[in-house]
């Protein structure tokens, strides 16, 4: 590692949703309501005139997210000698090594796809989610080692709405009708119609929306 032979290297770590229509930071989600966020991990200098990076020993990705509203479901790696474990129900960690424990390479990229589902999301329209690099390498610049995202959740449904009365069939004439100063109780109004409304819930039609 370099002429002191002490590694020194820089991980840059950055993420970001990739469902829906990114332009508009927005995503629609159906009936199978899952989230994927896309992490992308490098090792190569922060600025031009630092020299090259060395290997990253023990690199690591920490993923935190809230469990009561999401579940992790998988991850997509370009690298299929990476792997990414759940460590408790909020925690995974991705370890960026390969089968031989060899480290992260310099002027390495990764792309790691997190798949997450949701569940009882109606409970709460922010999500968090945490993500930091960590290496047993010294690194040179901490700052781009954490990222935050935050998801923004509404709830689409499709109501319909259905109107009856009784009785069915109602007749409305001016004969024999009181002005409303001569009214002296309920009975003189006329018959009652009563007006019945029904409310359906189309669940199949539910649609998510996201705003990061």
């Amino acid at each position: 590692c370099g002429n002191d032979d002490k590694c020194i290297t820089d991980l840059q770590l950055t993420a970001e949703f990739v469902n829906g229509q990114k332009a508009l930071n927005l995503s629609v989600l159906g009936i199978d309501s899952e989230i994927r966020i896309r992490l992308n991990l490098s090792n190569v200098p922060s600025e031009p005139h630092r020299r090259k990076a060395d290997p990253a020993f023990g690199t690591k990705i920490e993923v935190y997210f809230p469990t009561s509203f999401v579940q992790f479901s998988q991850a997509i790696m370009d690298d299929n000698t990476y792997s990414c474990q759940p460590i408790h129900r909020n925690h995974v960690r991705c370890k960026m090594s390969d089968y031989f424990n060899n480290p992260f390479p310099p002027e390495k990229y990764s792309i790691t796809e997190l798949v997450f589902t949701l569940s009882n999301v109606s409970l709460s329209n922010i999500l968090h989610f945490e993500f930091n690099s960590t290496t047993l390498t010294d690194e040179t610049n901490l700052n781009n080692n954490n990222v935050t995202l935050i998801a923004k959740v509404l709830l689409k449904t499709d109501l319909s709405l259905r109107a009856a009365h009784e009785p069915e069939q109602v007749s409305v004439s001016g004969e024999g009708s009181l002005g409303l100063s001569s009214i002296k109780n309920l009975d003189q109004f006329g018959m009652e119609v009563t007006h019945i409304y029904t409310v359906r819930y189309q669940e199949k039609y539910i649609e998510k929306f996201f705003f990061f």
